[in-house]
């Protein structure tokens, strides 16, 4: 057999309030006392904090991108687009179309609370973007009404 050389554990004793032979019983009464403060702690810091919940228009976002950039007079011409994705417009609506034809994340569809996903343009943008122009996910916010989650589910 080994030979196992134990140190003696000192264990702290909190002072005796109590004058009487049950020292024991005190020091007991002490540590439950701080065992259910520990434990109040612990369960206040990992109450679950509800999700806050953002409503997003994401067909609003689609026809804001689709009229800056799409329609017959859009907002932005060619050059002013591959100056901003810095990609030519012709090259952008190939990549979106074999995406959106090879990867069905991409393509349009229903979201589980049966509200139209976002379209397969919107998603490469978000993509192309972050990508060209070094954006972080949440920068898409606004303009596209996608969720920095989402976005970053695009590359």
């Amino acid at each position: 057999m080994a030979n196992h050389s134990y140190e003696k554990m000192s264990i702290y004793l909190p002072p005796n309030d109590y004058e009487d032979d049950f020292s024991t019983d005190s020091s007991l009464l002490y540590f439950v006392e701080k065992l259910e403060e520990l434990e109040a702690e612990d369960t206040a810091m990992s109450s679950v904090v509800p999700k806050k919940i953002v409503k997003r228009d994401r067909v609003q976002g689609n026809e804001n991108f689709m009229n800056d950039n799409f329609v017959d007079e859009p907002k932005y011409d060619n050059e002013t687009f591959c100056y901003r994705f810095r990609i030519f417009l012709q090259l952008f609506l190939r990549i979106v179309g074999d995406i959106e034809a090879q990867y069905p994340w991409f393509q349009e569809g229903y979201d589980r609370q049966y509200k139209k996903s976002f379209t397969a343009i919107q998603k490469v943008t978000s993509a192309i973007k972050q990508l060209v122009t070094d954006n972080t996910p949440n920068e898409n916010d606004e303009y596209l009404q996608m969720a920095e989650r989402t976005s970053r589910e695009c590359l």
